[in-house]
């Protein structure tokens, strides 16, 4: 792990997208770098309204000497705590992170048909986040985001959609989030809809 100072600034993680997907440990771990302060959502809550904060002593400190509120609508919500309390010793195991390792070797096969089919686009894969990005070149920053024609993902999520697979619509780019309850059966279904959709945008 690594540790970052910059000119006494804090370093913040907003891990509500990426906390207990990209690894068992978030980002933090799937990166080996150590922020000062760190933000959760919902993934460790097994998708209910949740949150959580953490941060070094100089950081949190502000909080507990009073310095500073913290607020929130849940703080403390029983259903919230016994839910995540569940998903975080019971579900999201360090096993569970194997899953999805081989889970994600079933969606491999995309990049068999990018190639096959000349496709401006990308895959990528990590934990249980997983997303094909409608670009030549990998996405490195959200500029990047911009050059990508929002016609083709969106004809993606929907032909998807019509064959039985349902990810979040409405983005420049095709993301999942994958579960240990998916199957290999899921992931064909997924790969297979992608290789008759490439099939039709070339032909």
């Amino acid at each position: 792990m690594t540790k970052i100072e910059v000119n006494g600034a804090l370093l913040a993680y907003d891990e509500v997208k990426t906390g207990c997907t990209l690894a068992w440990g978030g980002a933090v771990e799937a990166f080996g770098v150590i922020p000062d302060l760190v933000c959760l959502a919902k993934s460790i809550g097994a998708g209910l309204p949740c949150g959580a904060i953490g941060g070094i002593t100089d950081a949190m400190g502000m909080i507990e000497r009073g310095d500073l509120d913290q607020v929130g609508t849940f703080n403390g919500n029983p259903l919230t705590m016994a839910a995540m309390k569940v998903n975080l010793t019971e579900v999201l195991t360090k096993d569970a992170y194997e899953e999805f390792d081989r889970i994600n070797a079933g969606f491999e096969r995309v990049n068999d048909v990018i190639d096959a089919y000349k496709l401006p686009a990308s895959m990528k894969l990590l934990g249980a986040k997983g997303s094909v990005d409608w670009r030549a070149e990998p996405i490195h920053e959200y500029r990047d985001l911009w050059e990508i024609d929002d016609r083709v993902p969106q004809l993606a999520w929907l032909w998807q959609l019509n064959r039985g697979v349902f990810k979040s619509p409405g983005s420049k780019w095709e993301s999942w989030t994958t579960s240990i309850a998916h199957t290999d059966e899921d992931v064909a279904r997924y790969v297979d809809n992608f290789e008759s959709f490439a099939e039709a945008i070339t032909g």
